[in-house]
């Protein structure tokens, strides 16, 4: 379910080789006890640059064996392609967990309505894109989980793995990503002082 695509080129001017990563956070007040993920990530080395794209079709996701705290790895999930204005039913059956019964749901955004084969130990659900989780909360039973769209990018280098669990609030060296200022292209340049100049891409 492709609708447009946003590129991304990363510029790393610094002398510091390491990684760059993208992930993505909710935007205003939301749902309580999210978690954003290491969405994308290359390895990039000092005074080079590298190039990302990727579609915005958006997923609902399962994670069963999620461990959300902070540098834990999040991976074996199951990814369902949706449109906004999307709902879905989370069942934990017989010990296997899966979406099923999409349908439409509340304009502008993505639920996730649990029912009562959840338990509290079956990991996380919420959201994702490109086939990767961006956010996630804890599994619970019985709960209604709405993600409303679009969510806010952003950018941070460090050292990072895909998938990883973030703590947004210690990552001091982010910066946003508007893709509403560059038509769905933008550059973001770490500069030798570790600040971010961030600015629509230039057109060749």
């Amino acid at each position: 379910m492709i609708y447009h695509v946003n590129t991304l080129l990363f510029i790393n001017a610094s002398a510091v080789s390491g990684t760059v990563c993208i992930f993505q956070t909710l935007q205003g007040e939301q749902l309580k006890n999210t978690h954003s993920i290491a969405w994308l990530t290359k390895e990039v080395e000092s005074t080079t640059e590298v190039q990302f794209g990727w579609a915005l079709d958006y997923g609902f996701v399962g994670a069963p064996d999620a461990q959300l705290e902070p540098g834990s790895v999040v991976t074996d999930c199951s990814f369902l392609p949706a449109r906004p204005g999307s709902e879905v039913t989370y069942s934990c059956a017989g010990g296997a967990c899966e979406f099923s019964d999409l349908r439409g749901g509340p304009p502008g955004s993505l639920t996730i309505r649990q029912d009562a084969t959840v338990s509290p130990t079956t990991g996380a659900v919420g959201i994702g894109m490109a086939l990767n989780p961006t956010i996630l909360t804890p599994a619970l039973p019985n709960v209604i989980a709405t993600f409303y769209l679009p969510c806010d990018y952003w950018i941070v280098f460090g050292r990072f793995e895909e998938g990883e669990v973030l703590d947004v609030a210690d990552l001091s060296n982010r910066a946003e990503i508007d893709f509403t200022k560059g038509g769905n292209s933008m550059q973001a340049k770490l500069n030798r002082d570790f600040t971010w100049t961030i600015k629509p891409a230039i057109a060749t």
